[in-house]
């Protein structure tokens, strides 16, 4: 194999070829939104690295800043990653792997930003201005049914933070505590990022809500010690519910403190 990483495919060998064939389809099959963008020289490196059953973790890492360089979001490029090893039977990329994939993404200088500014790049949650944007929806719907934010939504806080200078136990902490957001909240309810290490729900006060909390907070645990991460993450993590003010305004001092 080349050296060089910068020209078109080199000719794969027909195994290598075939994992990167499948590899292709899968990524499509789950909604890649860059098919014009999808092949780059680090994509053959890598399949034929996982193919041959050699270490992956140079192609893999050299994948990441074109991913970035290509402004994929790291969900949707950690994605993509995950169907490579999928496609060859493994349930999920090796910790090696995945490490330097995300710090080729984090170190390329070019994290996405999204034209909208409403998408964190690194975890796929809503930005706090987002947030801002979906609060003032909820208090003028309040206002036209006549009834009090405090008493019918509240923002939950899940907070994991600790100080780390490690940028991937960073990106790999953000990236559990938001998959576990989705998970235990899949009903619509707006998810956000609020910092380093901490993510928000705009939830509703239901009899719901206590349980949520609960399985919440096992499943993070849960996560970051499978991950390797008990000295990179608040253990257990805190969850807790911030009542929202009456008052729209208070609100959003509420949330940028919470930011803080």
């Amino acid at each position: 194999m080349s050296d060089d990483l910068t020209t078109a495919p080199y000719a794969l060998g027909e195994v290598a070829a075939a994992v990167r064939e499948r590899w292709h389809r899968k990524s499509e099959e789950a909604a890649w939104a860059h098919p014009t963008d999808w092949w780059h020289p680090a994509v053959d490196a890598l399949a034929e690295a996982v193919a041959d059953g050699r270490d992956a973790t140079v192609p893999a890492e050299l994948l990441g800043s074109a991913r970035a360089e290509a402004g994929v979001g790291l969900p949707e490029a950690m994605d993509d990653l995950a169907a490579l090893f999928r496609v060859v039977g493994v349930l999920a990329p090796p910790f090696p792997v995945l490490r330097a994939f995300t710090s080729g993404w984090a170190d390329s200088g070019v994290a996405p930003v999204r034209t909208a500014a409403c998408e964190d790049a690194m975890t796929g949650l809503a930005t706090p201005s987002y947030l801002r944007t979906r609060l003032g929806e909820v208090y003028r719907a309040a206002d036209v049914r006549h009834v009090s934010v405090a008493d019918t939504n509240g923002l939950l806080v899940l907070d994991a933070s600790v100080v780390t200078s490690d940028p991937w136990q960073r990106i790999a902490r953000a990236c559990i505590l938001a998959d576990c957001l989705r998970e235990v909240f899949v009903a619509g309810q707006p998810l956000a990022v609020l910092g380093v290490g901490r993510v928000t729900a705009l939830v509703t006060r239901d009899s719901e809500l206590g349980p949520q909390l609960s399985r919440l907070r096992d499943l993070v645990d849960v996560r970051l010690v499978r991950a390797g991460l008990s000295r990179a993450a608040r253990r257990p993590p805190r969850v807790w519910v911030e009542p929202l003010p009456a008052d729209h305004e208070q609100a959003l001092t509420l949330l940028a403190e919470l930011e803080r």
